[in-house]
């Protein structure tokens, strides 16, 4: 993912703190002349906004830094930063309302000019909801936790409005009590969405594994690369809208420095290639462990009939694939497969290497091949033999054997 992108968040965070700091005023001023304590708090939640959304608008600004000496992973978790502030806001102007609600319930007032107030306040309910789905919208797309958050709150902010319209309602019809349990209601919403953000930003500054399905997402990617014989010990850490990991992969035995680092890049290449919030992934190379106890071997066939098929002198060409897999000496299991290939008209061999890869196929049983088709068995990390054996399953045991 581009950090070009960041400056879409970025641009958003700062019309949002110009929308809400016009909203936080024209609520303060009407709460006051009216006399209005759900307004005034619903004011105060408001001005809560501007430093929130300023806040996302500073991170989001910081993480689009070059990573430099000192930063050397760059400045992504300014965003996160950004994200816990904003909790921290959030709960702080909750206990604010609250306070003032339980004063509000306990000493009421009437509420004067009611019906200027309910056109504000219905105003303010449109304007956050349109806020509150764009950059929610916003924050998904670009991977902003922070810009989620802060449309989270957005959306508080319009359930407050709502509750602070049918509170001055009520009051006007002649339930003034009813107008600060509008408030009471408000700061509990604000109070529960801050605690949930700031757990949030928490456990990403410290590293934790905030999304355990990602995790098995990449595992299964890596899983199916050519060459890749096993995974484990995959780790993964957010900071800002991206994220950086680590993993171990088993290849095959005997393998050059340059074939791993092949596989490595491979492997990398299929994971970013997927998932575009991974800024950066070590990828540590190490041989299987223990003897090779399953191996699977393909042989090209002339025609389909069971283990009496006929043996195929050709691979790109071979209308039928068995494909065996042997362990500990013993063929546990084979079916025959069509050659996708044998039906193109150029590229037979390396198309069919291909086909093979896929199928993870160890060991291709034939004589010899042809140079494209020899090139793009070595790619895949599949060894050719020539068949020894006078039935089939001899065939495939012995490949087995040899490799």
């Amino acid at each position: 993912m581009e950090k070009t992108i960041l400056k879409k968040g970025e641009r958003i965070s700062k019309n949002a703190s110009i929308a809400c700091a016009v909203l936080s005023g024209v609520k303060a001023v009407t709460g006051w002349y009216t006399g209005s304590v759900a307004l005034l708090a619903d004011a105060v939640n408001s001005f809560s906004d501007i430093f929130a959304s300023l806040a996302v608008f500073f991170g989001l600004k910081f993480s689009q830094k070059e990573a430099t000496k000192q930063f050397p992973y760059g400045y992504y978790k300014a965003e996160t930063l950004a994200s816990f502030i904003v909790s921290v806001v959030i709960v702080l102007a909750g206990i604010e309302i609250l306070s003032e609600s339980v004063h509000a319930f306990f000493n009421p007032a009437l509420i004067v000019m009611a019906p200027y107030a309910l056109v504000v306040v219905l105003v303010s309910a449109l304007v956050y909801s349109f806020l509150a789905q764009y950059k929610v919208k916003i924050g998904k797309e670009i991977g902003s936790s922070a810009l989620v958050s802060d449309g989270k709150h957005s959306l508080v902010d319009t359930a407050s409005s709502g509750l602070v319209f049918f509170g001055i309602l009520l009051s006007h019809i002649g339930y003034p009590n009813l107008e600060p349990i509008a408030g009471v209601v408000i700061s509990l919403l604000v109070v529960k969405m801050g605690l949930e953000l700031g757990r949030y930003a928490i456990l990403v500054l410290l590293d934790a594994c905030v999304k355990p399905e990602l995790v098995e997402k990449v595992k299964k990617i890596a899983e199916a690369v050519p060459g890749v014989e096993g995974v484990h010990s995959v780790k993964l850490r957010r900071s800002g809208p991206y994220a950086f990991g680590e993993m171990h992969l088993e290849t095959k035995d005997m393998l050059t420095v340059a074939e791993e680092h092949e596989i490595s890049e491979r492997t990398e290449q299929a994971i970013k290639g997927e998932i575009f919030e991974i800024d950066s992934l070590s990828v540590h190379i190490e041989p299987k462990k223990g003897p090779l106890k399953v191996c699977k071997v393909a042989v090209p066939l002339e025609n389909c009939r069971g283990l009496n098929s006929d043996v195929s002198s050709h691979v790109g060409k071979a209308p039928y694939f068995l494909m065996g897999t042997v362990r500990e000496n013993k063929v546990v299991y084979w079916e025959i497969v069509e050659n996708a290939a044998a039906s193109l008209e150029k590229k037979k061999g390396v198309k069919a290497a291909e086909f093979l890869a896929e199928n993870k196929v160890d060991v291709l049983v034939t004589g010899e091949v042809g140079e494209g088709s020899h090139y793009a068995l070595a790619a895949e990390h599949i060894k050719v033999n020539p068949p020894e054996g006078e039935t089939l399953e001899e065939i495939v045991l012995h490949a087995a054997r040899e490799y």
